[in-house]
């Protein structure tokens, strides 16, 4: 009745549960995930469940759905996150300052809260890093901003009394001359 890789139907004891890719529902802080995962389901109940093979993928299909939903970093973006700075789990959080089981642990489906989730963005993303530090800047006053004229007007007398005449200085963010100066190396 029942082939080795399927097995007695332990809902109604009568069908057997065989193993399929379905959709199935999960719960995270009381709130309810069907995703589409590997479990096992009996043809003659319908009744659904999932191995201990596969309980791993599970957690962490319906933790990243819940992650989505709040707008938080998935598993799998904290751990692009982290391959993209070239760092192992053990560097990833000492660059943290967490420690090693935290990363470990959001990469296989523990939900990170909002405010490590924010540390995560800002030490692993350089456009949401700029975006944070002109936030800082505003928030201390527009006299906290300076511009680049202002930075070069304050910057080039020094320069041009130690080194010569400057020429040929570039913006980091467009890297065209804006004028025409040029620093020793």
């Amino acid at each position: 009745m029942n082939t080795p890789n399927e097995s007695a139907c332990f809902e109604c004891g009568k069908g057997s549960l065989i193993p399929k890719i379905m959709d199935l529902t999960g719960y995270r802080h009381n709130e309810q995930f069907t995703v589409r995962a590997h479990g096992l389901h009996c043809r003659a109940c319908g009744f659904k469940t999932i191995d201990g093979k596969h309980s791993d993928e599970f957690t962490k299909l319906v933790s990243d759905a819940y992650r989505e939903k709040h707008g938080l970093l998935t598993g799998k973006q904290i751990r692009e996150a982290r391959r993209q700075l070239r760092m192992s789990q053990d560097e990833f959080a000492r660059y943290l300052k967490v420690g090693p089981a935290s990363v470990h642990r959001w990469e296989n489906g523990q939900i990170q809260d909002d405010a490590l989730n924010e540390l995560l963005i800002l030490k692993t993303d350089v456009a949401a890093a700029r975006h944070n530090y002109q936030q800082v800047a505003m928030g201390s006053g527009t006299d906290a901003l300076i511009s680049f004229g202002e930075v070069v007007g304050t910057i080039a007398p020094f320069v041009e009394q130690r080194f010569g005449a400057p020429k040929n200085i570039y913006t980091a963010s467009v890297f065209q001359p804006v004028a025409d100066c040029a620093l020793p190396c």
